[in-house]
């Protein structure tokens, strides 16, 4: 979801859940230099953004009012009061047009445009009109999309997959869909079949193999077969943890993020104010409202500033 979305999240703790665990994993952008690979991560200075690899190497000048990571070669980035697109040098590509932009997934990228989403390609022309309240990135060549009060799924030539029908929805991973029908999540196939039947409060989607689900009172991460892994370790009034990535998940305790493994054990104190999931080697942390990213050990790359 875009912007306008996080805006509700304390409102709305699905959204939020959409964002941070529902959402593709981030890549951030690879740029050749003397044989090897570069990678670029936003970061904020002096109340601009720019981007730096990972020794934290100032790459693009922070010149941006807001960016995000890079993704097919592109990242959104905010330019005065739109959203624009940058290539891995920091130039333009795509011109300031849209109130809000995401990532490139599967080759389009989610956009606004006065409180209606759609997709554009690399070039910047939309290939799906703007004409959803509301919407999530391409994955595994399905979206899911809200018009008229109603979600549904839909392919890249905008075709309504009638077998998905449900009454809240999120986007496909690992070949599964999180979807609730009559109040309770599972997860269903491409062909709308259940995998997991519904059984959760709610359900986050797959990544490197755990989902996160709330069960009566408690959370947990289930596997694909719908079994649970690591269970009743975070209790409702915490519900704030990210998918896993890299091997950790990023979690709330006592008003404060750190970092758990797989068995739920905290391998990175909490001590943040807020926790990205983990993303070639680097998470993005903030401190006092100031970004900074840390390393798998908790050390700083790029202190916050």
């Amino acid at each position: 979801m875009l912007s306008h979305s996080r805006r509700r999240v304390v409102a709305h703790l699905f959204i939020f859940l959409t964002l941070f665990v529902f959402s593709p994993i981030l890549l951030p952008a690879q740029v050749p230099e003397a044989g090897k690979i570069i990678e670029l991560f936003p970061i904020k200075q002096k109340a601009k953004w720019g981007y730096i690899d990972a020794q934290g190497t100032i790459r693009i000048t922070p010149q941006f009012e807001n960016a995000r990571s890079f993704s097919q070669g592109l990242a959104p980035v905010q330019i005065e009061t739109q959203w624009g697109f940058i290539d891995a040098k920091g130039s333009l590509v795509i011109e300031p047009q849209f109130d809000d932009a995401d990532y490139f997934t599967e080759g389009l990228a989610l956009v606004r445009i006065c409180e209606r989403h759609g997709y554009i390609d690399q070039q910047g022309r939309f290939v799906i009109n703007p004409v959803f309240e509301e919407a999530s990135p391409f994955a595994e060549g399905l979206a899911a999309v809200k018009r008229r009060g109603e979600w549904f799924f839909i392919d890249k030539k905008m075709q309504r997959n009638k077998q998905l029908a449900f009454d809240m929805i999120s986007g496909f991973a690992a070949g599964m869909a999180p979807v609730r029908q009559e109040r309770l999540w599972g997860y269903v196939d491409a062909k709308g079949k259940w995998t997991i039947k519904p059984r959760f409060r709610y359900a986050g989607r797959f990544h490197e193999g755990f989902a996160l689900v709330r069960e009566k009172r408690t959370f947990g991460f289930i596997d694909n077969r719908g079994r649970f892994v690591i269970k009743d370790t975070f209790p409702v009034a915490s519900e704030k943890i990210s998918r896993f990535s890299e091997g950790l998940a990023a979690m709330r305790r006592d008003d404060h993020w750190g970092y758990i493994d797989t068995e739920g054990t905290f391998v990175i104190e909490p001590k943040f104010d807020w926790a990205e999931p983990f993303n070639k080697g680097l998470a993005m942390v903030q401190v006092d409202g100031k970004v900074g990213y840390i390393n798998r050990e908790g050390a700083w790359i790029w202190a916050p500033q």
